[in-house]
Formats: C-alpha cells, structure tokens, sequence
C-alpha cells in the first residue's frame, strides 16, 4: 500500500520489487514506446516469471536451521507454504550426508542448489501417519557434490508442511 501511496516501489523482495517495477513500465509507460512493447513481449514469454518463483519460500541460513528441540516436535517448527524452504550456506561445500527433520505425513524434494542451479535432487515420499510431528530422515549426497542452498519442496500430503532442522555431515 506504501508503494501505491508514495509512488515509488518500496517493496522489500527483489525478484517481486523488480516484478513490479516491469509492470509499471507496461501499465503506466508511454503507449507506443519501445521500452514498454519490449517488456510486454518480455512478460508475455514468462521472462520476468523466474523473479516471482521463490516469493513465499522461506529462506534462513545453516546455523538457524539447525535449531529444533526435538524433544518436543512442535517446538522449533517452521510452517512451510508449498513453496518450501531454503537453507543458504556460507560457501560452497560437500557433505556426505543430511539429516532433515520434517513433518512426517507429507512428501518432499530436496534439491541441492549451487549458483541458483540444481545439481542434485532427492525423492522423500513418506507413510502418512496421521499426525504432523516431524520425522528425521538422513539422506546421502552423491559424491562430488559441491552445494551453497538445500531446497527443500512439499510434493504431497496434507497441507500443512513443517521443518524442524537440517545438519550437515
């Protein structure tokens, strides 16, 4: 509403503050311009559609991710919409394995990003169990795998998808 009020974008988000930005030029840009037909062709093929693709995604860095109380499972959750959850390390590293705690009653993805780019992907399909405490699970990394972001995409369930941790070794 800010934005709307002030006229100038403040919206927070990079990839929706440039989003925006495009959409002016096409709604509020000199009709005949270059620039604004150049864009509407840009936003009619989906260019602009990857700035929009991790809004609702939530970020958070290793060392925060690795804090749930697993003595009591709800303590520590993070809710997840489907868009899922992305941990960001420092750097690039590997590790052998990862230990992700996540609701139980739901199926998932992990991918393992480096640069923005998926160089790896795992299926978590699960037993629905009837409740949502989180499960850990220990999945191995394929060797050689260098990583800098762990995704990880609800593909199923109930709905309601929670994160407790993850951890590297």
């Amino acid at each position: 509403m800010e934005t709307l009020r002030q006229g100038t974008n403040l919206i927070k988000d990079p990839g929706v503050h440039f989003y925006y930005d495009k959409l002016r030029i096409i709604t509020e840009g000199p009709m005949w311009s270059f620039r604004r037909l150049k864009t509407i062709v840009a936003m009619n093929i989906g260019r602009y559609e990857p700035y929009l693709e991790p809004y609702g995604r939530v970020q958070m860095t290793l060392d925060d991710a690795g804090r749930a109380d697993e003595a009591d499972p709800k303590v520590g959750t993070v809710r997840m919409s489907y868009k899922g959850l992305q941990v960001v390390l420092a750097e690039p590293r590997h590790a052998d394995r990862i230990e992700l705690a996540i609701s139980r009653n739901d199926d998932y993805e992990v991918e393992l990003m480096l640069h923005q780019r998926e160089v790896a992907k795992m299926s978590l399909p699960q037993i629905f169990v009837g409740n949502g405490d989180l499960a850990t699970h220990v999945l191995p990394v394929p060797a050689g795998t260098n990583f800098d972001a762990i995704r990880i995409l609800p593909r199923g369930g109930d709905g309601v998808y929670g994160f407790g941790h993850v951890r590297l070794s």
